[in-house]
């Protein structure tokens, strides 16, 4: 496994245990066997990992067979690739602020913040006249400031960073793509489990978020290819 892909593998590992039904009957993890020990591992070897420590102790049965879902990551490069040599192609914009998991990034931002499509599709829009743009708060409340925040300084410089990498971002979505991602992440979270874990959730590869990966809802979870890239930026 690359080093980039470590933290990427390890979060998704966490995020696909936090999707587990919590069992009382389950068994406690042995010393050296818990979550907090992963989380520590995590944190250690790839040295910028700010990830929770969920509880899990769920039974399982055998891995299944779901997939990465790149479709996003995919779109958000083929927009940016076009800004990047100084092309306006609404309809790739469209393409991408349809996709689901743009709809994930969205609600991200939304988990403590308030924000809306229309504000980030604005962020896009300036990204593409080579403009940080103003965004006003949804209304007035503390949350709908922090979702501006968010956006401003989350997601902006980050999508900035990327207009001149598109090359590696490519590249890095297209071995995400090439792998079983989804039972690397699995195999991760269960090495460290005291028993297997049993979620079929639905994973996504998106660019654009703030954060580096999420849970959304009760099944669907994304990693950002983009953030931990920024996160480890040389």
């Amino acid at each position: 496994m690359t080093t980039w892909m470590f933290p990427l593998t390890v979060c998704g590992s966490l995020i696909l245990g936090s999707l587990a039904v919590p069992s009382p009957a389950s068994p406690a993890p042995p010393a050296g066997q818990t979550t907090a020990s992963l989380t520590t591992r995590a944190s250690d070897s790839s040295n910028a990992l700010a990830l929770s420590n969920p509880a899990i102790t769920s039974q399982v049965d055998q891995p299944s067979d779901q997939k990465l879902d790149a479709t996003q990551a995919v779109l958000m490069l083929d927009l940016l690739e076009g800004v990047a040599e100084g092309r306006h192609e609404p309809e790739k914009l469209d393409a991408v602020m349809s996709s689901e998991g743009t709809e994930l990034i969205v609600g991200q931002l939304n988990l403590a913040r308030r924000a809306s499509t229309a504000q980030y599709r604005q962020l896009l829009l300036g990204l593409m006249e080579g403009v940080r743009p103003e965004i006003e708060p949804v209304d007035s409340t503390r949350r709908a400031e922090m979702g501006v925040v968010g956006l401003l300084d989350g997601c902006w410089p980050r999508l900035v960073w990327g207009l001149e990498r598109t090359d590696v971002l490519r590249e890095r979505v297209d071995h995400l793509q090439a792998l079983d991602f989804y039972d690397q992440a699995r195999a991760t979270a269960n090495h460290f489990l005291p028993e297997p874990l049993q979620v079929s959730p639905r994973v996504f590869a998106v660019i654009g978020s703030r954060a580096g990966g999420a849970k959304i809802g009760a099944d669907r979870l994304y990693l950002d290819v983009l953030a931990y890239s920024y996160r480890n930026r040389e």
